[in-house]
C-alpha cells in the first residue's frame, strides 16, 4: 500500500510473461479504497 500522494510508474511494453506486446490500444485501472477508474492508453512502436 502506498501512502497519499502523487505517484508514478512506467510500463515496459511487456505483458506479464515478459514477452515484448505488439501495437494497439491497452486497458488500465486504477484503484484506491472504493473509487476505481478504467482508461485506455496507446501503444505506438
Amino acid at each position: 500500500m502506498l501512502s497519499a500522494g502523487i505517484h508514478f510508474t512506467e510500463w515496459d511494453g511487456t505483458n506479464e510473461a515478459g514477452e515484448i506486446v505488439s501495437s494497439g490500444i491497452y486497458f488500465y485501472k486504477l484503484k484506491s479504497g472504493d473509487f476505481s477508474i478504467s482508461k485506455k492508453m496507446v501503444l505506438l512502436k
